[in-house]
């Protein structure tokens, strides 16, 4: 079963598996892994209903049932449920629209860089946290806290070390 807030990905490529369940564990992020379309579909949908949205890592080439398929379906059924980042090695234009007017939050063409996407999942979680209400059961939008000051400061350690000039909000 999910842990709520939860965090989904699913993926059939090995290596990025790997590579993001590494990454989530050195963040401490609750995850749970998917290979299948089918499978990761019909477990979104069995999710009990109310709760707070779920995070999902999405890569378009899954087997069974694609992520576009998965996307389109759960923006139907469950338009309100899951906060979905999708992955493609289709970086054309086209394929980021699709993604992205189905309701994706965000379309990353592979490859992509694993930190960048671990700050947007730690981001995507806090605010999956902060839109729950628990009062009314129902979502609203309540603003997301300040960023967190080690990520700044690891922004801007980082910007130093490469000499380059970064414009931060923190």
């Amino acid at each position: 079963d999910l842990v709520e807030p939860a965090l989904v990905v699913a993926t059939a490529d090995p290596s990025l598996l790997r590579m993001l369940t590494f990454a989530l564990e050195q963040m401490r992020l609750p995850y749970q892994t998917f290979t299948s379309g089918t499978v990761v579909l019909q477990t979104l949908l069995d999710l009990p209903r109310g709760g707070r949205p779920t995070v999902v890592v999405l890569d378009v080439d899954l087997p069974g049932v694609d992520g576009h398929a998965i996307l389109e379906r759960l923006g139907v059924e469950r338009p309100d449920a899951f906060l979905i980042v999708v992955l493609s090695s289709h970086a054309d234009e086209s394929v980021q629209v699709r993604s992205l007017l189905a309701g994706a939050l965000d379309h990353l063409a592979k490859p992509f860089n694993v930190r960048v996407l671990m700050a947007k999942l730690q981001r995507w979680t806090t605010i999956a946290r902060s839109l729950f209400s628990s009062a009314s059961g129902a979502l609203q939008f309540v603003p997301p806290p300040p960023i967190d000051a080690k990520a700044c400061a690891l922004v801007i350690t980082e910007s130093r070390l490469f000499k380059r000039s970064v414009t931060t909000s923190c």
